[in-house]
């Protein structure tokens, strides 16, 4: 008798260590679109001071890097707030982000990449592999077989 099963590993989730890029929400363009690199790099460090602090509750960031947000006209009138959990350092979260034009109040939503959301995990923490069993225990198909 032969039996047959996938096996699914979760992988530490590294997200929080591994840089991310920000993302701003661009309805005129149908998704999300990155903030040049200088803007995503403000964010980024204004999250990991968060998350080596510990910090529970809300980051407020006034944007002031790159092309567009260090222009003398655009300097400090954006501010990104996120809202995060890290109280546990090795699983921070961001419960929402938001971007705020200060004299329109206009927000829109922004987002990381890698997420560091709770409860959910990303595809890249996940590997799988097809086993089969005889007499003696668990074989792992080779990727030849499969």
């Amino acid at each position: 008798t032969f039996s047959f099963r996938v096996q699914i590993k979760v992988m530490a989730s590294s997200a929080a260590k591994v840089k991310g890029h920000w993302l701003w929400n661009d309805p005129d363009h149908g998704g999300f679109t990155k903030f040049d690199p200088a803007t995503s790099q403000q964010l980024e460090n204004a999250l990991q001071g968060a998350i080596h602090a510990g910090k529970t509750g809300e980051i407020s960031v006034l944007l002031s890097e790159g092309d567009f947000f260090g222009s003398a006209k655009n300097k400090g009138l954006y501010e990104c707030k996120i809202d995060v959990d890290c109280s546990d350092k090795s699983k921070p979260v961001i419960k929402s982000a938001v971007q705020i034009n200060n004299k329109t109040t206009y927000k829109r939503q922004i987002a990381r990449k890698p997420p560091l959301t709770h409860g959910k995990q990303s595809e890249s923490n996940l590997t799988a592999s097809w086993q089969w069993k005889d007499d003696y225990g668990w074989k792992d198909y080779d990727e030849k077989t499969m």
